[in-house]
């Protein structure tokens, strides 16, 4: 499969601002590519489209941990020590239902009041 330098220089401008994206302003991407021309045909390991399904459920994944992390502070701070299966409740927890908690936090006189619905 023969790519052009033209077909790498714009996959490599989808690639990079993708990247961009999801960064955001704060930070500038920046991509090197060497194109080297392989001693027998080896298809790509990943698409345009399996990259960034991959990155999009990374990212996913990544907030979901950092709202479950800050639910589980803001659940110690007002209610004292929480047990293991809670955490494993929150930490299991889309990222929806960890915004849903987290404003019943403000409000609940009790744990419990937190999850109940």
């Amino acid at each position: 499969m023969e790519v052009s330098y033209q077909e790498a220089g714009a996959n490599r401008r989808k690639i990079q601002d993708f990247f961009q994206r999801i960064v955001g302003d704060k930070y500038r991407v920046h991509l090197e590519f060497e194109l080297v021309k392989p001693e027998e045909e080896v298809a790509p390991p990943w698409t345009l489209e399996e990259t960034e399904n991959v990155l999009a459920e990374n990212i996913d994944r990544c907030r979901r941990q950092g709202q479950a992390s800050m639910l589980l502070q803001l659940l110690q701070t007002k209610f004292g020590l929480v047990d293991g299966s809670l955490e494993e409740r929150v930490h299991g927890a889309q990222s929806g239902q960890l915004l849903e908690w987290a404003n019943r936090v403000l409000n609940a006189d009790r744990l419990e009041d937190v999850f109940e619905a």
